[in-house]
């Protein structure tokens, strides 16, 4: 297991090469110190005491409040969330972060922007939720609901992600 030291490192030696990486390209590494040092570094940018055990609760507790603003069973909460069968977010709280499966890591993320960018959209996080449930003529959804599409597409919550930043920003 590493530790938050050797994590930071590795993502700042890969940083000194890769130069202006986005989180994408942290995650798309494959490489979970560089991922996950790369969310911490940022969180320590907004609050420098953080601590890996710190970020941890904190994508828990926002991928509970995604959960219960999506109205997800325990089904759609592991598909969504990209966990293992029977798995669920209150068993990874019992893990330290550096061995979270890359996948939850990452969707926590992109999913805790998506809301965000619908919510600036809709002006109201409750809209913003109930658009992620709804069918939509949405071009992206072909009629289903966005939430649908991030279920049954294996980068489909990356593709309502990137939806959501062009309506947002053009």
């Amino acid at each position: 297991m590493q530790d938050e030291a050797s994590i930071l490192a590795r993502f700042d030696a890969w940083l000194a090469q890769a130069q202006d990486a986005t989180r994408d390209e942290a995650f798309t590494s494959g490489d979970r110190a560089i991922a996950i040092g790369f969310i911490l570094r940022q969180a320590r940018e907004v609050d420098a005491g953080i601590t890996a055990s710190e970020l941890a609760e904190m994508l828990v507790i926002a991928a509970e409040s995604i959960r219960h603003g999506l109205a997800l069973d325990d089904g759609k909460t592991q598909r969504l969330f990209g966990l293992d069968s029977g798995s669920t977010l209150d068993a990874l709280r019992e893990v330290p972060i550096t061995q979270w499966p890359l996948a939850p890591v990452e969707r926590v993320i992109v999913l805790m922007e998506s809301v965000t960018l619908a919510a600036t959209l809709l002006s109201d996080v409750e809209r913003a939720c109930a658009w992620f449930r709804k069918p939509n003529s949405a071009s992206l959804t072909a009629g289903r609901s966005a939430l649908a599409l991030m279920l049954e597409e294996q980068d489909g919550v990356r593709k309502v992600r990137d939806y959501l930043r062009s309506e947002v920003w053009g």
